[in-house]
């Protein structure tokens, strides 16, 4: 935390500690230990000439001493009874006492100079400098004070720029919505005209997500700093093209495009009239991301004026970002994986080289994105464990939107690994870190629910999975229609969930679905659309029709180098060629995935893998695999389905088992099996009907 304050320098809240550290060592002087008081004795001469230290670096230098947790407790209770003007007054009239002859200190020896020295200065301060002066010892105490006493006691200036700042990047640090909206409210009830008030109460609004007051605080805000800047022409013109800039913004997310695209237009040309480069760079990178979600051809010139823009700007942060978009833009056109990791290890370099540590976290996040969406799931959660093992709450370089990303992408891998419960404790503790009130505690509250709803599915769980579908409708109708579609797939309703899903795809071709995750990208919603379409026509016995869609999503995966999609997809394509009688096709496909499957796919996938395998060697007329072989092959499929209780899956294994030891004559083996088979069907047929 940065404690760069606006008093004078004498005074800092780390000249005081070092002020009450002599004290406590005058009057405990026998009753610290030699080797304490020695400590300490050090401890205050090297303070008093260091640069300003937090709190919690103090703390911690005298955590290490010798009786040193009863000289923190000292510390910490003088500088909380510091709250009220009167105490701190009465301890600069107690501390003068300490000096003269015969007394606890010698006026002549260092500390006694230091105290004389800080006597002389604080006895010149007026009220109003007493004033800031307890009240930067307050914020200096900011790492334990609550809300309700950092509204209290810390400078509303310093305040309010804090939140302003805390609302835009770490929302889940800010204070409570109510909180901050009572304190504006008091200040601007005896000051009207305080601009950073207005905006940092439009901020409020729109995490609350009550837009109209946040507009009508924006426009205030407006009014007022027309107002201030009407003086100087072009003072207004350089600040004016922020206002179009954030009212934009706000447009952005109502959805307002054509509002914005004016709002845009406005900030442009007074960006361009008060050649302000950045706020015209920051202008263009919002019309950019518009024109793309319109699908916009437009949006690619865009991005490249953003690029020789950012060339011409010396902030490096702009030039780094808009290289960020440009690698975002070749994933998901498709390129080639090399290709954009070259382009990522150049920007790695770049902000390397610039000492630029602000976007290294975005780097790093990007990069986690970029395995997730290629299916290299190993390298996405070394990715993602290396930016949040190196995560303090405190670090300003992470927003939340980085944060909670990385929570529900380790939480990802976890649940394509089949381990649900880990993957729901990450969701948990996410949860925990972030207020309800935030998107992302929303966002993480979504995946969770998802994770729970196919966990569910996978272990046969129907009733459960539909009470947990119906809780989608208060928060993502999306994910709503899918699960209503898995559920019904599971019911064997197949036409009406063809209907949803069919509905499903037309309005993701029309651009009318909104895509709150950023872990589900356009291309992965159609194939996971395309996927269910398929399994959905393998069960109602059409298999010509299932192949045309598995079909669709193998094209769709390869053409954005989605491994994982892929292989699930070519596995479906197999048992749909299958059922149609072509076995060998089936099968040589499935050996031609072999070693992706074997050293890329999840264990889960794998064993999917080889029960597919199994199933179609067994039911094949022509067997070039003795009926043992087949056996291992789901012996290792059974391993990991039973450790993870896939229990639909479980019940294919076991009754091929039963099936195949049959054709061996191993009657015992085959009773072993079928009884097991005939004890799961019973309990999941229980389950459909609950």
């Amino acid at each position: 935390m940065d404690f760069n304050y606006n008093c004078d320098v004498i005074f800092t809240p780390h000249k005081v500690s070092v002020l009450i550290m002599i004290k406590l060592l005058c009057d405990n002087y026998y009753e610290y230990s030699i080797r304490c008081r020695r400590q300490l004795t050090c401890l205050i001469t090297e303070l008093i000439e260091a640069p300003q230290l937090t709190i919690l670096q103090i703390q911690d230098r005298i955590a290490t001493f010798e009786g040193g947790q009863e000289v923190i407790s000292a510390l910490c209770k003088t500088l909380d009874s510091m709250k009220t003007l009167h105490h701190l007054i009465n301890f600069f009239s107690e501390i003068e006492g300490y000096m003269g002859d015969g007394k606890k200190m010698s006026k002549d020896s260092l500390f006694g100079i230091y105290v004389r020295y800080m006597l002389v200065e604080f006895q010149k301060k007026d009220f109003a400098k007493a004033c800031d002066l307890r009240n930067h010892i307050c914020t200096f105490k900011y790492g334990t004070m609550n809300q309700s006493e950092l509204i209290e006691y810390k400078p509303s200036a310093e305040l309010i720029n804090d939140q302003i700042r805390l609302l835009d990047t770490l929302e889940s640090q800010a204070v409570s919505p109510q909180l901050l909206h009572d304190y504006i409210g008091k200040v601007l009830k005896t000051n009207p005209d305080q601009p950073q008030m207005l905006f940092a109460k439009y901020l409020n609004f729109m995490r609350c997500k009550e837009y109209v007051q946040a507009i009508n605080s924006l426009h205030h805000y407006f009014e007022e700093m027309d107002f201030r800047t009407a003086a100087d022409d072009r003072k207004l013109k350089k600040r004016f093209c922020y206002f179009p800039l954030n009212l934009a913004i706000l447009h952005c997310f109502l959805g307002h495009n054509e509002e914005a695209i004016h709002a845009l237009t406005e900030a442009i040309r007074l960006a361009q009239e008060g050649t302000d480069q950045e706020c015209l760079l920051h202008a263009l990178h919002w019309l950019y991301w518009i024109k793309k979600e319109e699908h916009s051809v437009e949006s690619s010139t865009l991005l490249n004026q953003l690029m020789k823009l950012s060339k011409c700007v010396p902030t490096k942060q702009i030039s780094g970002y808009a290289a960020l978009n440009t690698i975002r833009e070749d994933v998901l056109r498709g390129n080639e994986p090399s290709g954009i990791l070259y382009n990522l290890a150049t920007n790695d370099a770049l902000i390397s080289q610039s000492s630029f540590t602000e976007l290294s976290p975005t780097l790093s996040a990007e990069i986690a994105a970029i395995w997730s969406y290629y299916g290299i799931s190993s390298l996405v959660v070394l990715h993602c464990q290396l930016l949040l093992g190196g995560l303090t709450f405190k670090d300003r370089r992470l927003n939340d939107e980085i944060i909670g990303l990385q929570f529900r992408k380790l939480s990802s891998y976890f649940e394509k690994q089949g381990w649900p419960n880990l993957a729901i404790k990450i969701l948990d503790y996410a949860l925990k870190i972030f207020p309800k009130h935030t998107e992302q505690a929303e966002l993480c509250e979504v995946f969770r629910k998802k994770l729970l709803f196919e966990n569910a599915l996978k272990k046969g769980e129907i009733s459960l999975a539909e009470a947990i579908s119906t809780e989608f409708a208060a928060i993502d109708n999306l994910e709503m229609d899918y699960s209503r579609a898995a559920i019904m797939k599971e019911r064997k309703q197949f036409t009406e969930a063809c209907a949803i899903l069919h509905q499903m795809l037309q309005d993701l071709d029309e651009n009318k679905i909104i895509l709150k995750d950023k872990l589900i990208t356009p291309s992965k919603h159609r194939i996971r659309l395309l996927h269910l379409l398929g399994e959905l026509y393998l069960g109602s016995k059409q298999p010509c029709k299932a192949v045309e869609y598995f079909l669709e999503s193998v094209t769709c995966s390869y053409s954005h180098h989605l491994l994982d999609c892929m292989i699930l997809s070519m596995i479906g394509l197999a048992r749909a060629q299958h059922l149609i009688g072509l076995s060998t096709t089936a099968l040589d496909l499935l050996n031609y995935i072999t070693v992706s499957v074997s050293s890329f796919a999840s264990q889960v996938l794998q064993a999917k893998f080889w029960t597919t395998m199994a199933e179609i060697h067994w039911k094949s007329t022509n067997r070039s695999l003795s009926l043992i072989d087949i056996l291992n092959l789901l012996d290792r499929a059974s391993v990991i389905f039973e450790s993870r209780n896939y229990y639909l899956d479980l019940k294919e294994v076991y009754y091929m088992k039963a099936m195949i030891y049959n054709e061996l004559n191993q009657h015992e083996d085959r009773d072993k099996w079928a009884k097991q088979f005939l004890s799961l069907n019973e309990w999941l047929l229980k389950q459909y009907k609950l």
